[in-house]
């Protein structure tokens, strides 16, 4: 039996449906089927035969299923294609800047200033402790570092942390790398601060020397031009150590110190020697007057016919005792007469009462 099926246009939805809103037959006609304006039903044409409801066949919903899937999938495998290629460019940038890192922990360690700093000494430094830092340093950053190479599977699920070890490697290189440098600061500073006090108490020490050698060398030295120097040095020496910041100035200046002490000091012994001199000739001179103005002889020679053996002729003293005569010389005695090798006792002889002896004293030999 046909059954004739009432269809309406709805068009809050823009769709047909049966005015009943049955498969069957409707048992009434709605009112608002039957109240319809033109264009609200359409009743099945005559011979068309009854129009169906649109289906939504099971294969489409699967199908429609698997190519979201697909989409998803291929959405999440490019998602994480990037990510790994992102985490591996990442990666090789860090290792980069470790080796870089590493690279310059190797120069600081192999360094002329690093050199330096290992030469110097525990006594040569205010803080000992400087030198004992330096050595656990270099030690620490004797030890290797391990950089990997950037290798990551594409399905991983956590990339990024590829990039972990080269990051922990450059941190450790240059955490190294600035407790070496900081070491070898401490070391140098401790260093100069002891070389610039040492420095500074040794112009200082000298100064004081200088300034009392001015003083005391004044009238005192053969070329005064050397004081002067000495009182330049000296004003120099007060500017630096006023200053107090140049080891290296001081060190100059006590050198300049020294070298204008030693020319006063010379000058000094100089101008001594000469008046030493001077003093000493002048005492000889002085001596050798005085022994000539002391000599006065007692006697006075004279002549007769008779001589001497050796041709001379016998003085006669006016007072005191004779000498007596050997060869050409004479030899006197105090108080007294003498015979020597056999000569003549010129006073036994005048006591005799010699025939040829003249009054005046002379007696010549016969």
């Amino acid at each position: 039996m046909s059954v004739t099926r009432i269809w309406v246009f709805d068009p809050a939805n823009n769709t047909d449906h049966e005015a009943g809103g049955l498969r069957g037959r409707p048992n009434a006609t709605p009112e608002w089927a039957e109240n319809r304006g033109p264009g609200w039903a359409s009743p099945d044409p005559e011979g068309s035969g009854p129009r169906r409801p649109r289906r939504v066949r099971a294969w489409m919903v699967v199908a429609s299923v698997i190519a979201v899937v697909a989409i998803v999938l291929a959405g999440l495998g490019v998602w994480q294609a990037l990510r790994v290629r992102g985490a591996v460019a990442s990666c090789e940038s860090m290792t980069s800047q470790a080796t870089a890192a590493g690279t310059k922990l190797t120069k600081l360690v192999q360094s002329d200033e690093m050199k330096d700093a290992e030469a110097v000494t525990a006594d040569q430094v205010e803080d000992p402790d400087t030198v004992t830092a330096l050595k656990d340093a270099l030690q620490d950053a004797d030890g290797t570092e391990r950089i990997d190479a950037c290798t990551v599977e594409w399905y991983a699920l956590h990339p990024d942390r590829i990039i972990e070890l080269p990051a922990h490697t450059k941190e450790r290189f240059e955490s190294k790398r600035e407790a070496v440098a900081k070491a070898v600061d401490a070391v140098v500073a401790s260093r100069d601060a002891k070389t610039l006090a040492d420095a500074t108490s040794a112009l200082k020490a000298k100064t004081d020397q200088a300034s009392t050698l001015l003083k005391d060398s004044d009238g005192k030295v053969q070329d005064n031009a050397t004081r002067d120097a000495l009182g330049k040095a000296i004003d120099e020496a007060r500017k630096l150590l006023d200053a107090g910041d140049d080891a290296k100035a001081m060190n100059d200046a006590s050198a300049a110190l020294d070298q204008a002490t030693a020319a006063v000091n010379d000058s000094v012994k100089a101008k001594s020697d000469a008046d030493m001199k001077a003093a000493a000739e002048a005492a000889a001179a002085q001596a050798a007057q005085q022994a000539q103005q002391s000599y006065t002889p007692t006697y006075t020679p004279s002549y007769s016919d008779g001589r001497y053996s050796n041709g001379g002729y016998a003085p006669a003293y006016t007072g005191g005792s004779a000498p007596s005569y050997t060869g050409g010389g004479s030899s006197s005695s105090g108080g007294g007469a003498s015979s020597n090798g056999g000569n003549l006792d010129w006073l036994n002889h005048i006591n005799d009462g010699g025939s040829a002896c003249t009054s005046d004293g002379y007696c010549p030999i016969g």
